[in-house]
Formats: structure tokens, C-alpha cells, sequence
């Protein structure tokens, strides 16, 4: 085989821009690795990417996507680990402007490897590190959650709140979780949130202050925009901290003044990609990971599969905002 698929776009636009195209195999260079990709983990900032609002500069043409599990194939030279034949997932840790894995076969960096871990499905190996590396930066690596602790978790039904409520309960904190509707209630419950609030029927500043007798909570991972900023920032205890993950829902966000001088409120942006693009960061990520499966804190939690050849209609379902749970792409 001297050829394989990839998926490219050679100008900024919406999910239609997306192309499948014949590519030579590729060969690793010094300190790479070629995949032979079995499963994607897709999110919305893969959609950001191909628009052009992305946190870096989109290069054209471009392929997309930074974590994904498959085969080592072959490796470069200086590369000890991982070994040709291993299975492996990878930790997103790469720029899609370099590198990508929506493709049959993908070079990567070989540092990017991660542990898969027999005890999970294909898909849930696909979409674990994004999610849980995401909510371990903010919550453990900068928030230094504990027991005491009681979190704030907005939205809660997607793959990354979830995987930050499994965080929290694995550093023994209270967590609420936050959704709009009643129908995602049930699994954020399950997958162990200790209270749920639903935006829909319930006052949220109102909950959390009967929740917390009036306290507050010291650590919020929001992913939201708009005016919920000022209700977060109400609701956060004195010194307290909420981490802004993402943009869900692209709205202007007024800065609440009042609370962050009145209360001493912190506002921290935050990726992952501030600690996993230091490779020194990456085995206590590893270790930190691996350590919660084995505990069962982490099972990683899979919404929907598609298929290779779907992944237009991947990225319209993206764009389309309303996911419960992690998207994951069979090849």
C-alpha cells in the first residue's frame, strides 16, 4: 500500500469545504510516528479550525484533529516509545496546522502517545484524553480541587463536563452539575454529579446558594458565554475562581466588575493545550489518567459514533450544539 485517505479543505468555510482525498503514505520523521487511525475523537474546536476563529492560524490546505487512537506502524529515528505494533491513543497535544488525524494513516509526534487502556471500548480510548486532560488542567493541575471543595460545572452533558464531574469525585469535592434540560438530568446524575440543576425550570444562582448554604463554590469550569458570567461570578464564593474552557454560544460576555473587585473573584482562560504542549507535562498527565481508570473514576462518555465517510455530517452535528456526551469517528 503506497497511498491512503485523508480528509482536507483548501478554503475556510462551513462543513461542506471538507474533502476526501488520495495522499501518499506518509513516512515519520525524527521523533514521529505513523498510525494506522481506528477511531477520531472530534470536537467543536476542529469546527473553529476550518472557519478560521480558531486560537491559531489556520494553514491551507489543512487537515484537521488531534486525538485518536490506532496502531503504530512505523516510527522515526530517536523514537524509544511507543513500539511499532503497539496500540496506542494520543494525548491532543499537536497543532492541526502541523499535524492531522482525520485520515486512514496519520504522522504524529511520537511524544503525543497515551496509554489505551483494554478495560474501555474503542470509542471511549478515542475521547478520553481530550475530555478528561481538559477538566485535570483546570480542576486539578490549577485549581487544586479537594474534598472540600464544591464545583460548579457548566454545561455539564457534554463529554468535557462530564469527564470534570468524574474529576471532582475523584478528589472526593461536591459537584453540580448544570444543563438546560431534563432529559440530560438522569445521566449527569449517573455519571456522578451530587446535584443537578436545570436551567429550564430552576433559578441557578437560587440552587447553588441553597445547595452551598449560601457559601458559594470556589472552583466553576464554565464553557458557556453571554450574561451567565455575571451569575457565576454571584455565585462563586470570595476568592474563588471560574475557568473559562470555551465559547459555547459565541455572545458578547460583560466582565462582572462588581463581583471580581467586591469578592475577589478570578477569571482564568484556560485550553489544555497550556500544558500539553510541554512535553515535560505529559507522563504526570499520563499518570494522573491512567491512575483514575484503574480507580474507576474515568469511563470516557461516548454520545454518538459515525463513520469515516460521514464526517461532514459530523461537523454539521458539531456546529448544531445540542450534544450529550463526546462524538467519536470509526475509520
Amino acid at each position: 500500500m503506497n497511498e491512503t485517505t485523508i480528509i482536507r479543505f483548501h478554503e475556510l468555510g462551513g462543513p461542506d469545504v471538507l474533502r476526501y482525498e488520495k495522499a501518499p503514505m506518509p513516512e515519520p520523521g525524527p521523533g514521529e510516528m505513523r498510525l494506522r487511525v481506528e477511531a477520531i475523537g472530534v470536537g467543536f474546536g476542529e469546527c473553529l479550525y476550518r472557519m478560521g476563529h480558531y486560537l491559531y492560524e489556520t494553514k491551507l490546505p489543512s487537515s484537521l484533529g488531534n486525538h485518536a487512537v490506532g496502531t503504530v506502524e512505523a516510527v522515526g529515528p530517536g523514537v524509544e516509545e511507543p513500539k511499532v505494533g503497539e496500540r496506542v491513543s494520543l494525548i491532543p497535544s499537536f497543532l492541526m496546522n502541523r499535524y492531522g488525524v482525520y485520515a486512514e494513516h496519520a504522522v504524529v509526534p511520537a511524544s503525543a502517545w497515551a496509554p489505551y487502556f483494554p478495560s474501555l471500548s474503542l470509542e471511549e480510548n478515542a475521547s478520553l484524553w481530550m475530555q478528561v486532560t481538559t477538566a485535570y488542567g483546570a480542576l486539578a493541575h490549577y485549581g487544586k480541587v479537594a474534598g472540600e471543595d464544591t464545583v460548579l460545572v457548566i454545561p455539564a452533558s457534554g463529554g468535557v463536563g462530564m469527564a470534570a464531574i468524574q474529576t471532582c469525585k475523584k478528589a472526593g469535592a461536591t459537584a453540580i452539575g448544570v444543563t438546560r434540560s431534563r432529559g440530560k438530568a438522569d445521566e449527569i446524575k449517573r455519571i456522578g454529579a451530587d446535584h443537578v440543576i436545570i436551567t429550564d425550570e430552576e433559578n441557578l444562582a437560587d440552587r447553588v446558594r441553597e445547595i452551598t448554604g449560601g457559601k458559594g463554590v470556589r472552583l466553576v469550569f464554565n464553557g458557556l458565554t453571554g450574561d451567565v458570567m455575571n451569575t457565576l461570578a454571584d455565585v462563586a464564593s470570595p476568592g474563588g475562581t471560574i475557568f473559562m474552557f470555551g465559547g459555547i454560544g459565541g455572545k458578547p460576555t460583560p466582565l462582572p466588575f462588581h463581583h471580581i473587585i467586591g469578592k475577589g473573584v478570578r477569571i482564568q482562560g484556560y485550553t489544555l493545550y497550556e500544558l500539553t504542549y510541554h512535553a515535560e507535562n505529559l507522563p504526570a498527565i499520563r499518570r494522573y489518567v491512567s491512575e483514575g481508570v484503574r480507580e474507576g473514576h474515568y469511563t470516557a462518555n461516548v454520545g454518538k459514533v459515525f463513520g469515516f465517510r460521514e464526517m461532514v455530517d459530523v461537523h454539521r452535528y458539531l456546529e448544531a450544539g445540542d450534544m450529550a456526551g463526546s462524538v467519536v469517528v470509526r475509520v
